[in-house]
């Protein structure tokens, strides 16, 4: 059958392609290693048994992210009215990004979850940080809590993680000390809807670079890019 597209942001053979040097990324893997030598392998195994798990075998394969290859697909866009979707073609067929796809890429959690009311958060001092944080404060808080403070080192760790991983925007960005709320309960830290939140972030950066930088040569992506990529 043949399949009427949507308006294309560009006509085919005519991409903005030449002249393309490099997409600035944010989303960091090299806070892996440095947790991992901070907990040690018992500790960093909870890690990898948890949602992160399918992502850190894949940062551990030492994977590139192609810039050309995702400016090739963003150039392909389809305009059309999905708010909370990215539509491209190939070979004149449509394909679909959304919150599906990015939940399949990375198994972060995508649906709504509500804690209990019983339940109680721990009290760390560091849940009261004000002007936001870097990941070089909760690698030192970290150190700071000793090897016994199991549940707060782990907790530390996947804040620090799945921020520098999946919601790293801007080279010297501070993170928001809501985040370090949610890591107050282990619970709501594992069942907080981090992939809304991640999706949201990169969503929101493919269509603003989509709506003015796909004629530069360089532009950054903020969040996790290599979902697009994959």
């Amino acid at each position: 059958m043949d399949i009427t597209l949507h308006k294309l942001k560009y006509a085919m053979g005519k991409e903005p392609v030449n002249g393309f040097k490099a997409i600035d990324k944010y989303s960091d893997f090299k806070y892996i290693a440095k947790v991992k030598e901070i907990l040690g392998l018992e500790q960093f195994k909870r890690i990898e048994d948890s949602f992160l798990g399918p992502v850190l075998q894949f940062c551990s394969r030492d994977l590139s992210m192609s810039g050309k290859m995702n400016h090739t697909i963003l150039t392909k866009t389809l305009k059309t009215k999905k708010e909370k979707e990215q539509w491209f073609h190939f070979g004149g067929h449509p394909m679909r990004f959304s919150i599906r796809e990015f939940h399949m890429i990375t198994g972060l959690k995508c649906t709504e979850w509500l804690p209990a009311d019983e339940e109680e958060a721990n009290h760390y001092d560091w849940s009261r940080l004000e002007n936001g944080h870097s990941p070089y404060d909760l690698i030192e808080l970290m150190v700071e809590a000793g090897e016994d403070a199991h549940d707060e080192r782990f907790s530390l760790a996947m804040v620090l993680l799945i921020e520098t991983i999946f919601l790293h925007r801007y080279s010297k960005a501070m993170f928001p000390t809501s985040n370090l709320q949610k890591a107050q309960h282990i619970d709501v830290l594992l069942n907080h809807h981090w992939g809304i939140d991640a999706y949201e972030m990169l969503l929101k950066s493919v269509k603003k670079t989509v709506e003015k930088n796909l004629e530069k040569s360089k532009y950054p992506l903020d969040g996790f890019p290599y979902a697009l990529h994959l």
